[in-house]
């Protein structure tokens, strides 16, 4: 699971704040029974101070003592649940509750993580993409291939796509790299690693963006998406106003975007580039590829114009290191 120290902590910090709200509703319910059947208190301190004798007797190889206060503990347990049920409780009721019971709200059996520990990671995980409710509805089980025209042109302006195989075609294949990107994943000789999605407003990216995300989330990786605007203003905040509280914030999150397993950059170009944002740019795509982590990047933009916009550097490391996912086809925002 890919979380960073400070993500952990946030789990443990609520299994905290889980068994110290379990141990206060203990207390109160302690409280409300000795105020209502004191003879259960009574029970009680009996009950710990034959403990000690048991353990002492236990300890001290006094098994015919051992036995008696054994016997003489169980005797005082069931008196204590007959008055609970004589007073309409149940028998546990003053036991200590859990919200699970396998750990014990710890997090762990064994030494190993609880699965109720791995769902709260798989939350947190989700949590932090800034994807959780449109995965949802974004995902492969709602991709629909038939959105995509089987012909060369474009039923509704007539267009003739620029392509040889028509956007059907096209999509059928590139869906291969992506899923072959999603399932080689974790393989340290890995085919494709980054991937540069690209098609004009419409086509698509963003979905296709979410649906990588959710199967990459669903195998226990952090993902963070920003759209490439966030993704410059979260970058500014920590560099020009790192004292503010907006830039504190900021700073944290540009420390998430660089550890994550993978960053989405959505829509890059729509910002306005910049003397700051074309080398900082280059800077974190530069680092996550020496640092073997994934980008996805999404764009309206082809080769020709990232080049123009951004850089010769950049440009050519998105050819050398990313496989470039072409979309093309009819404008699905009309017709889905």
């Amino acid at each position: 699971m890919s979380l960073s120290d400070f993500q952990i902590d946030i789990i443990l910090r609520e299994y905290d704040k889980k068994r110290l709200y379990h141990k206060n509703l203990q207390d109160e319910r302690i409280k409300e029974i000795y105020s209502k059947i004191p003879a259960i208190k009574t029970i009680n301190e009996e009950i710990a101070k034959m403990s000690v004798l048991y353990a002492s007797s236990k300890l001290n190889g006094k098994e015919n003592s051992f036995e008696k206060y054994k016997k003489d503990i169980n005797d005082l347990k069931n008196r204590k649940e007959e008055l609970l049920n004589q007073n309409h409780y149940p028998s546990d009721y003053l036991d200590l509750t859990y919200d699970c019971d396998e750990c014990k709200d710890s997090g762990f059996v064994d030494g190993k993580k609880c699965k109720c520990f791995k769902k709260a990671e798989l939350e947190l995980l989700y949590n932090y993409s800034n994807l959780k409710h449109i995965l949802e509805k974004e995902n492969f089980s709602n991709f629909n291939y038939d959105y995509f025209p089987k012909t060369l042109r474009n039923e509704y302006t007539g267009e003739v796509y620029d392509n040889e195989v028509s956007p059907y075609e096209n999509i059928v294949e590139q869906i291969k790299d992506v899923k072959r990107f999603i399932n080689e994943f974790d393989n340290k000789d890995r085919a494709i690693s980054n991937l540069l999605i690209r098609g004009r407003a419409g086509s698509g990216k963003t979905f296709l963006t979410n649906c990588i995300a959710k199967e990459l989330l669903d195998r226990d990786k952090s993902v963070i998406y920003l759209t490439s605007s966030d993704f410059f203003n979260l970058l500014s905040l920590a560099t020009f106003s790192k004292d503010s509280e907006d830039g504190k914030l900021a700073t944290r999150k540009v420390s998430e975007i660089k550890e994550c397993d993978v960053l989405i950059i959505d829509d890059l170009g729509a910002e306005i580039p910049n003397n700051y944002t074309i080398p900082v740019l280059f800077e974190h795509i530069n680092r996550r590829i020496f640092e073997n982590k994934s980008t996805i990047i999404s764009t309206n933009l082809d080769l020709n114009d990232l080049r123009n916009l951004y850089s010769e550097r950049l440009s050519s490391r998105f050819l050398q290191n990313y496989a470039i996912i072409h979309i093309y086809g009819e404008d699905l925002r009309t017709i889905c």
